[in-house]
């Protein structure tokens, strides 16, 4: 997502989320906020995992792909598109 924690640091003081188009881009930035909050390194597979089970302890993206099945992970994907 970011290059640097630096980068990071940067987004997060210019933008609140009411800056996004989409909502569904709004919620992403919220969840890198928490996850980086939690002083947690944010990127792009953790906050897939929570978008797609919304918890942040889970099996890595192809253990979920696995667990879930390839329909329930595009059904939750479609959500936020």
């Amino acid at each position: 997502m970011f290059l640097t924690k630096k980068a990071l640091q940067k987004a997060l003081e210019l933008l609140d989320g009411s800056e996004f188009y989409s909502d569904n881009h709004a919620k992403i930035f919220e969840c890198i906020k928490n996850v980086d909050a939690k002083g947690s390194i944010v990127d792009i597979s953790m906050i897939l995992r929570i978008a797609l089970t919304t918890k942040s302890m889970t099996p890595d993206l192809y253990d979920l792909m696995r667990i879930l099945g390839v329909e329930i992970m595009k059904k939750r994907y479609n959500k936020f598109n």
